[in-house]
């Protein structure tokens, strides 16, 4: 490129910038002008309000209502026609003002120094979320109950012993308001599910495992909410299905006053072995808090296996867990105690729930 040729780009580019930074200047400059515009029209609009005019209110806040106003303003003008037509007894009209408002202003709340007409009108509207979505996150404390008893050896209950332990949970909730104090829940959660177990075998030789399942968990059921609008106590019922990912047991085998050596190695996947299906009931109680556009939320569940753990097909089938360390599952149930706590979004559809006063 000559000399010549590279100037001309150069005095091109900075052409180019300074028409670029005109016309910005001009938008940005249009944009203040605008907003400036709209709020005298606010002004103004308050002053007729003031003055006894208030039908020429909504007309003059038509255009920026439209664009022009930031939230604050949109939210003052919103208000102002509203009050408006409730001052012309133009009910229908009103009504649309106010979903107007609640569309924009999802979790708008009269500040209570508007007229009564006002609130009875806002009441008249559908103003909680109805769909609330979020992540949940917490611990379980699992215990294993037995139901028919199998062992290579004595089948007695002071020969076993099963003992809780601590496992984790995370998820996804969602819950849908179906009625003031009725919401639709479900979900889908990871759970981990420990527990152990020892049994005493043929007089001299003793075992002891912990088993960790990973389970994929739905729950559907139902919430029961009272309180106000901040606070929300709840209780939950419902059921759920799991389905078995895996299973790993860690297990060792010794031999008490004897000089032999302990017997143990790598864990053991028992999936095989456990059903792959099974279902629960839950009941639990919680509380739900609203902060700006969420909830935050916690509850204490108790959870009741219902189905067997043991493929009982296959219970005979690990062969390492039967003649190395002698062990052959009962029939059991998992049952836990969890906490869980999280966030959820909440999602608006406001409309109007009765017959306003029409007349």
């Amino acid at each position: 490129m000559s000399k010549k040729a590279f100037f001309k780009h150069i005095a091109n580019q900075i052409y180019r910038t300074a028409i670029a930074c005109v016309m910005l200047t001009c938008l940005l400059g249009g944009s203040s002008l605008a907003q400036k515009a709209c709020l005298q029209s606010l002004e103004n609009a308050e002053n007729l309000y003031a003055n006894g005019r208030p039908e020429l209110v909504p007309q003059m806040l038509a255009n920026c209502l439209k664009k022009g106003f930031d939230r604050k303003q949109q939210i003052r003008a919103h208000e102002l026609v509203i009050l408006s037509y409730l001052y012309l007894d133009n009910d229908i009209e009103a009504a649309d003002a106010m979903l107007q408002l609640l569309k924009f202003e999802k979790e708008f709340e009269p500040t209570g120094r508007e007229p009564m007409e006002f609130k009875k009108l806002y009441e008249a509207f559908r103003t909680q979320p109805i769909f609330m979505l979020g992540l949940q996150s917490g611990g379980n404390y699992t215990f294993a109950q037995p139901s028919k008893l199998y062992s290579v050896g004595e089948t007695s209950k002071d020969s076993m012993q099963y003992s809780p332990n601590v496992g984790f949970q995370v998820g996804i909730v969602a819950d849908l308001q179906i009625g003031k104090h009725l919401l639709i829940s479900t979900g889908l959660n990871i759970n981990r599910l420990n527990y152990s177990y020892s049994q005493s075998i043929f007089e001299f030789t003793k075992y002891s495992l912990k088993e960790k399942q990973l389970i994929l968990n739905v729950p559907l059921g139902i919430k029961i909410a009272t309180g106000g609008k901040k606070v929300k106590p709840y209780i939950s019922l419902g059921a759920g299905f799991d389905l078995l990912a895996r299973s790993d047991i860690q297990i060792s085998r010794y031999f008490p006053n004897r000089s032999i050596v302990e017997i143990t190695g790598q864990d053991i996947n028992a999936t095989s072995i456990r059903s792959k299906n099974n279902y629960h009931i839950y009941g639990g109680v919680g509380f739900k808090l609203k902060v700006p556009n969420y909830y935050l939320f916690m509850e204490a569940r108790i959870t009741n296996g219902r189905a067997n753990q043991v493929n009982t097909s296959s219970r005979f089938a690990n062969s390492e867990l039967l003649y190395r360390y002698g062990h052959v599952d009962n029939d059991f149930t998992l049952n836990h105690l969890s906490i869980a706590m999280g966030v959820q979004y909440n999602f608006y559809r406001p409309k109007i729930k009765e017959k306003y006063f029409y007349h």
